[in-house]
C-alpha cells in the first residue's frame, strides 16, 4: 500500500506544489515591474546639501537602473552622474542629492527603469522625493556704548560659518535700516570654508542723543537668499561741554600803534580718537577789534590735546573792545568734536604825552600903570589819543617888586620872600586844564606895572607843578622867564608921553596893595620940593590931590576902603600918580597902580 501511495501518489503532490510555486514566483515578477516608493529628506537650510538614499531589494539577474529620459526629478533633486545604478545581489540602492535654493517645500519623482530591460514589460522604480527648504537667519550685536558727538569709532564682528559651505563662497553687505551714526566699513568677501566671516562697522554720532540700526549680510544665488546675517548695532552720544578761555591784555601797555604778542596754552579735555586737526577762528567776520588769534601748535592731525595760540593786539582807535574766538577740534573725518571759546579783553589806553610850558607876555612892552598879562601855554609834538586833563595847578613866580605888582586873582596865593627878590606863589584849584592839542593855553597870570628902578625886568617861574586828573601824578615843569620893557609915562595933564629919565629918584609906594581896609602911601625920597601927589582913575579923573600936603612936607598918607574921609576909596582901581620937575623943567612921574576892594 504505501508503494502504491509512493508510485501514484507523490507524484501528484509534487506536481501541484510546483504548480503552486511556479505561480507565486510569476505573481512576484509581475510587483517588481512597478516598484512605487518615496525619500522625505525633512527640513534643509538652504544653500546646504543633503545627501540620501534608498535600497530596493529582490531583483534577480544583473544589470542596472538608468534614469529615464525625462525621469530627472530637476531642482533641488540631483542624481550624480552617469545617472545609473547597479543591480549587486538583488539589490539596488538609489542615491539622490537634495539641495534647496528657494524657502518651501519641493516635491519631485525620479523615473528609474531596468537596463538591460526585461521582456515583454520591464522593472520600472518611481521615487517619490520630498523636501522643506528653510533660510537660516542668525543675528549678532554691537553695542557702542557712549561717546562724544563728532568722534568716530568702529567695531569688527567675526561670525562662525557653519558647515557645507563649500569653497568661494560670497556675500553682498547690505547696509538696511542702518539708520544715522553707523555705516559699513568693510568685510571680508568671499569668504573661504571653514573662514570666519568679518564686518567692520563705524559709528560717528553727530548730536546727543540714543542711536540704533541694523546691517544685513546676504548670501544669495542669482536672486534667491540663502543666509542672513543681522547685525544690531546700538549707541549713544553726549556733547562734551564746551571750555572757556580768557586771554586779557594789561590796560597799562596796551597803547595805539603798539604791537603786544602774547601767547595762550590751551589744554583741551581728551577725546576718544587718536588724532585732532585744531583751527582757530574769530566769533565774526571781519574781526571788530585790535585782536588777531593764529594757531601756532599743533599744525595737522595731532596726538597733543595742548594746543597753543598766538595772539597779537595792534590797537589803532581808543576803546575797550570784547572780543571772542572759537577754537574747533575736529577728528581724522573733518567733523568738529567740541569747541573753546577764547575771549579776549583789551583795554587800549592813551599813548603818554609829553609837554612843556612857555610863559609869554600879550606884549613885551607896556606903559607904567598897564597890566602885564602873561600866557602860560602847554605845547606838544606827540600825538593825542584823548585829551590830558589836570585837575590843578601851582606855581612860584619871582620879580621885581620895584616894577610890578601881582593882581590876587589867580587863586589861593600871595607874595613871599624869595631871598632878595619878591615871589609870588599861587594855587588854582579845579582848574580843568584840558590838554587837546599842539597847543593850549594853561593860565593867565597879571601883574601891574608900576615906576621902579628897572624899565627892562624879568619875571622868572621858579616852580610849576601840574597835578594829572583821576591820578596821584604830579608833574612838575620849568619856563623860560619873561622880561617886560617899561616903555613910557602917561602925562595925564598934557596928554604927552614922557620917558622917565630919572631911576631911581622918584619913588612911591602902596602897602599893602590892593587895599582891603586901609593902606599906606609911602614917598621915601622927594628931589624936589615942587611936586604933587594925585590920586586919579584909569581915565584921569582926580579923585583926591594930595599936592599941598607933599609941599607941606607929608611923605606918608593913609588910604582906605569905604568913605567917612577924604582918602576913602570905593573899589575900583586907582593911581597915586607923583609928579615933579627936574632943574630943566621936565616933568616926571612915578605911578602906582592901587586896587580898593570891599
Amino acid at each position: 500500500m504505501l508503494s502504491v501511495l509512493l508510485r501514484f501518489v507523490l507524484p501528484i503532490v509534487m506536481i501541484v506544489f510546483f504548480s503552486v510555486a511556479a505561480s507565486a514566483t510569476e505573481g512576484k515578477d509581475r510587483d517588481r515591474i512597478q516598484r512605487d516608493t518615496s525619500l522625505d529628506y525633512g527640513v534643509v537650510t538652504i544653500g546646504l546639501a543633503k545627501r540620501d538614499s534608498i535600497r530596493l531589494n529582490g531583483y534577480s539577474g544583473g544589470g542596472e537602473f538608468r534614469v529615464i529620459p525625462g525621469g530627472q526629478p530637476g531642482m533641488p533633486f540631483f542624481v550624480q552622474q552617469p545617472y545609473r545604478f547597479r543591480i549587486v545581489n538583488g539589490s539596488v540602492n538609489v542615491v539622490v542629492d537634495y539641495w534647496p535654493l528657494s524657502v518651501g517645500r519641493s516635491t519631485r519623482v525620479l523615473t528609474l527603469a531596468r537596463v538591460p530591460a526585461i521582456l515583454p514589460v520591464n522593472d520600472t522604480i518611481w521615487i517619490t522625493l520630498r523636501g522643506e527648504g528653510r533660510s537660516l537667519t542668525r543675528s549678532v550685536d554691537i553695542d557702542f556704548g557712549t561717546w562724544i558727538t563728532g568722534d568716530t569709532t568702529s567695531s569688527w564682528r567675526w561670525m562662525e560659518p557653519r558647515e557645507g559651505w563649500g569653497p568661494d563662497i560670497k556675500w553682498r553687505i547690505e547696509e538696511q535700516d542702518l539708520g544715522r551714526g553707523f555705516r559699513v566699513m568693510s568685510g571680508s568677501s568671499p569668504v573661504r570654508e571653514n573662514d570666519a566671516l568679518g564686518l567692520r562697522v563705524g559709528y560717528s554720532p553727530l548730536v546727543e542723543g540714543d542711536y540704533s540700526g541694523r546691517a544685513l549680510m546676504i548670501r544669495s544665488w542669482n536672486t534667491a537668499v540663502l543666509d542672513t546675517f543681522i547685525v544690531n548695532v546700538k549707541g549713544s552720544a553726549f556733547r562734551q561741554k564746551i571750555q572757556d578761555a580768557t586771554m586779557r591784555f594789561d590796560s597799562d601797555s596796551v597803547m595805539i600803534g603798539k604791537v603786544i604778542l602774547d601767547s595762550a596754552f590751551i589744554k583741551l579735555k581728551p577725546a576718544p580718537t587718536r588724532r585732532y586737526g585744531y583751527a582757530v577762528n574769530s566769533t565774526v567776520s571781519p574781526p571788530t577789534g585790535p585782536v588777531v588769534a593764529t594757531l601756532v601748535a599743533p599744525i595737522g592731525l595731532s596726538l597733543d590735546t595742548t594746543v597753543i595760540v598766538k595772539f597779537v593786539c595792534m590797537p589803532t582807535t581808543m576803546a575797550n573792545f570784547n572780543q571772542s574766538f572759537i577754537l574747533r577740534r575736529s577728528n581724522e573725518e573733518g567733523i568738529v568734536v567740541d569747541s573753546t571759546i577764547i575771549n579776549a579783553t583789551t583795554q587800549v589806553v592813551p599813548r603818554p604825552v609829553s609837554l612843556s610850558l612857555r610863559l609869554g607876555p600879550e606884549t613885551t612892552s607896556v606903559r607904567t600903570g598897564d597890566t602885564v598879562t602873561l600866557v602860560l601855554k602847554a605845547r606838544t609834538n606827540d600825538p593825542i589819543d584823548e585829551p590830558v586833563r589836570y585837575s590843578s595847578i601851582a606855581a612860584t613866580l619871582k620879580y621885581n617888586a620895584t616894577v610890578l605888582v601881582p593882581l590876587d586873582e589867580t587863586g589861593e596865593g600871595g607874595r613871599v620872600a624869595i631871598g632878595d627878590t619878591a615871589g609870588y606863589t599861587f594855587r588854582k584849584n579845579n582848574a580843568g586844564i584840558i590838554i587837546d592839542g599842539p597847543e593850549t593855553d594853561v593860565m593867565k597870570i597879571r601883574f601891574v606895572a608900576v615906576l621902579g628902578d628897572d624899565d627892562n625886568t624879568a619875571i622868572t617861574p621858579d616852580d610849576i607843578v601840574m597835578h594829572l586828573a583821576g591820578t596821584n601824578d604830579d608833574r612838575r615843569f620849568r619856563t623860560n622867564p619873561v622880561h617886560v620893557k617899561l616903555t613910557d609915562v602917561w602925562d595925564y595933564l598934557s596928554g604927552r608921553r614922557l620917558v622917565n629919565t630919572l631911576r631911581g629918584g622918584l619913588q612911591i609906594s602902596v602897602e599893602p596893595n590892593p587895599v582891603a581896609a586901609s593902606s599906606t602911601i609911602t614917598i621915601p625920597v622927594l628931589p624936589a620940593a615942587a611936586g604933587s601927589l594925585q590920586i586919579v582913575t584909569p581915565v584921569g579923573q582926580v579923585v583926591a590931590d594930595l599936592t599941598d600936603d607933599v609941599r607941606a612936607g607929608i611923605r606918608t598918607f593913609t588910604v582906605m576902603s569905604g568913605t567917612g574921609s577924604r582918602l576913602a576909596l570905593s573899589p575900583g582901581t586907582y593911581y597915586a600918580r607923583l609928579l615933579v620937575r627936574d632943574d630943566r623943567g621936565a616933568t616926571v612921574s612915578s605911578v602906582v597902580r592901587m586896587f580898593v576892594v570891599q
